[in-house]
């Protein structure tokens, strides 16, 4: 059998092998679980799955960060604006009621806190919370990574996306 025949991969089970000549070399990948079979290596190294807390956790953060109108939310509340209104100018695009859902939504995961002032008219306006603020600057430093990326790569204006005008539209 030739040595790049793609049947030649297929005669050890389980271990993704090359062949050269008549040895079989395997990947350090295989090795790692081979020696988690074998009992010398900690499971966590060769783990070839997110465990069920991973991947609810990877679930919340998506909910919350994976959303534009949230890490759009977020980042206004960081740069100071603070009511209902001002959100939904700050923001283009948004909504009374997904900016509604999504200000719950980040009081219920403490993202941002809530506080209402009474008086003849009800006023409200939210702040970052300590996680809240953590989150912002992350979010922040995406926002200015994607900007040095796309300077870098020539990929265009970096305010180009999918909320942008079409070109030539002003």
């Amino acid at each position: 059998m030739h040595p790049f025949d793609p049947r030649s991969y297929l005669t050890i089970p389980h271990v993704a092998a090359t062949r050269v000549g008549k040895d079989t070399h395997r990947s350090p990948a295989d090795k790692a679980l081979e020696g988690w079979q074998t009992g010398s290596m900690k499971r966590v190294n060769a783990r070839r799955y997110l465990s069920l807390p991973e991947r609810r956790s990877y679930r919340r953060l998506e909910d919350v960060v994976g959303c534009k109108w949230s890490a759009a939310v977020l980042a206004a509340i960081a740069r100071g604006v603070r009511r209902p209104g001002q959100l939904e100018r700050f923001i283009p695009g948004i909504s009374t009621k997904v900016l509604q859902e999504r200000l719950r939504k980040l009081v219920d995961y403490e993202l941002i806190t809530r506080q209402a002032f009474p008086g003849k008219v009800l006023r409200v306006e939210y702040h970052l919370t300590g996680t809240g603020r953590k989150l912002a600057d992350i979010l922040e430093q995406l926002r200015e990574l994607d900007e040095e990326h796309a300077a870098r790569t020539g990929g265009g204006d970096a305010n180009a996306g999918p909320d942008a005008a079409p070109p030539g539209a002003t």
